[in-house]
């Protein structure tokens, strides 16, 4: 079984697998790196944390659904 990690991503809470985590994190340094001299840096990446979250809890939500039909 692989290690899990619990994150925050715009205040809601996440448990992903360190590789995941890894690959997050490094996705989101390498995205704020491109605002570093902009002046809305720290919108803009509040901006797509919350995205990604949002996509976590729709497909959260999904697997949910799927795994109480059967």
């Amino acid at each position: 079984m692989n290690k899990t990690i619990n994150i925050n991503l715009s205040g809601f809470v996440f448990n992903i697998e360190e590789e995941a985590y890894e690959r997050l994190k490094q996705y989101l340094d390498n995205v704020g790196a491109q605002f570093s001299n902009a002046e809305e840096r720290e919108e803009i990446m509040s901006d797509i944390e919350l995205r990604i979250a949002e996509i976590f809890q729709d497909k959260w939500i999904q697997y949910q659904s799927e795994t109480t039909k059967q």
